[in-house]
């Protein structure tokens, strides 16, 4: 699977592509929303992006996207 633009610094600037591979890798929600890389690639910046984002949330419910953040900041340490 192409991993586009996955080391850019902001997640906001990833392509189509690195954002289709965050989602299959299970770093953001299959919308691709509430994202958090590894930490090798800005994941504790994204993670707490992501924490500030939780009651943001568009399509999803509060708490599959409040467990996402919570999973992804376990995996991140």
């Amino acid at each position: 699977m192409d991993k586009g633009s996955i080391d850019v610094p902001d997640a906001a600037d990833l392509d189509a592509a690195a954002r289709r591979y965050r989602a299959s890798q299970g770093w953001s929600l299959p919308d691709c929303g509430h994202p958090a890389r590894p930490v090798d690639l800005h994941g504790a910046e994204d993670l707490r992006r992501a924490i500030h984002a939780v009651g943001r949330g568009r399509s999803d419910p509060h708490d599959a996207i409040r467990r996402h953040v919570e999973e992804r900041a376990r995996a991140l340490g």
